[in-house]
């Protein structure tokens, strides 16, 4: 009877060990497989502290003003992608309100308590290299909810603003004939200079051929030319609603244009238009009579969605570097 027993438990063992180990191997076997998580970017040196407004400047909004002839310096923020210090920023004196924009784009208006545009801060950090702009957004964004315990929530709300439709007798604009990266010969130098025109504006840009962008040009009385290169619609409502709220003013209500033209293509496009305020000729009419007449789109008023961040908790003040 014994022998029997030890006999069945000879035969039972290996199955066993092998039942054991394809439960640990399993599990491990799954983990190795499963995508990690990457880590959160953040900036490779960074120092957060709160900052008081010297003597004498004066702050509305995003704009630091100080009285004339006083010799008083106003504080500039520098650096950061697409600028002249790509691998770093200084900020010596941004406010709360200020940094979560930049954290979040000028795409979001950001709702929360009335200390956001009071409270002042200095932020130094250095960037991993070759740093782009949405990168340096995130890094900005995780930093706010290390250093201040951000909670928020996105939302939307209506407000007044503009659309972007295609004009009565439809678009006038010709689509981007070659939407490739340039060549490395095209990509290290811009096109020559070319010849000023009767009206006083370069007769084409010097954008680098193939390659999206824009250029403006400013003349006398206000006066102004688009050159765009393969720009999307989306793209172009942009640009008009940055130069709207420049026109505006920081002090008037935030305009906001959508794209509801339904064109997906990019195009390249001129538009000379005067700016807001200056006396309209036929040849320089302002923005909104220019756009029908030269590129045959038109901006029409009415209630567009905006989205929002609100602000469910923050701290006045930074933690500990």
């Amino acid at each position: 009877m014994t022998e029997a027993i030890f006999a069945l438990r000879r035969r039972w063992l290996p199955y066993s060990a092998f039942a054991c180990a394809a439960l640990l191997v399993g599990p491990l076997a799954a983990a190795q497989t499963q995508p990690s998580t990457p880590p959160p970017l953040t900036f490779e040196a960074v120092s957060v502290k709160l900052a008081s407004v010297p003597a004498g400047v004066t702050i509305n909004g995003n704009t630091m003003t100080v009285p004339k002839d006083s010799g008083i310096g106003i504080p500039r923020n520098t650096g950061g992608p697409g600028s002249a210090d790509p691998g770093r920023i200084h900020y010596p004196l941004i406010s709360l309100k200020g940094l979560l924009s930049l954290a979040y784009d000028s795409d979001f208006e950001i709702v929360g308590p009335g200390w956001l545009d009071t409270q002042f801060v200095q932020v130094d950090a250095t960037l991993p290299p070759n740093t782009t702009k949405e990168q340096f957004r995130e890094m900005l964004r995780n930093l706010i909810v290390d250093r201040f315990k951000l909670k928020y929530h996105p939302d939307t709300k209506e407000i007044s603003g503009y659309a972007l439709v295609i004009a009565k007798n439809g678009p006038k604009i010709k689509e981007s004939a070659d939407a490739s990266a340039p060549r490395e010969s095209e990509a290290s130098r811009p096109p020559e200079r070319p010849p000023i025109g009767p009206d006083g504006f370069p007769t084409r840009s010097r954008l680098v051929p193939g390659k999206a962008g824009t250029q403006v040009f400013m003349g006398q009385g206000g006066r102004r030319r688009l050159y765009a290169q393969q720009q999307t619609m989306h793209d172009f409502a942009a640009f008009l609603e940055s130069q709207l709220r420049q026109d505006a003013g920081p002090s008037t209500p935030r305009v906001n244009v959508i794209d509801a033209t339904g064109l997906t293509a990019k195009y390249d496009f001129a538009l000379t238009f005067s700016r807001e305020g200056t006396p309209d000729t036929e040849a320089f009419a302002d923005i909104f009579s220019a756009m029908q007449s030269q590129l045959g789109l038109k901006l029409e008023q009415r209630k567009v969605p905006m989205k929002i961040i609100v602000i469910d908790y923050m701290d006045k003040t930074p933690a500990e570097n």
